[in-house]
């Protein structure tokens, strides 16, 4: 399956997109998407997940690590996504 973005119909389903943070690096920004969720079937709860170096191109870039990775670089920090305490965001 092709590399795309969260608004492509053909996806890989874990393909979240490029984040945001806020300006304190405590709350980020993910594009909708229909086929995650935090609370039912499609819950990314205790999934885990890695952030890459470089902006993702969506797999949109004229080469064939594009449609692999996006062109995202290697991964820089992982971790499993737990719940969030409020608080903290």
């Amino acid at each position: 399956m092709p590399h795309g973005s969260p608004n492509d119909d053909i996806r890989p389903v874990g393909a979240l997109g490029n984040i945001q943070a806020n300006d304190k690096g405590r709350s980020i920004h993910l594009a909708k998407n229909e086929l995650v969720s935090l609370w039912d079937e499609y819950s990314i709860i205790g999934k885990s997940c890695a952030l890459h170096a470089n902006e993702d191109d969506l797999g949109r870039g004229d080469d064939e690590e594009s449609l692999l990775n996006g062109n995202s670089g290697p991964a820089i920090a992982c971790g499993v996504i737990t719940e969030f305490i409020d608080a903290l965001i």
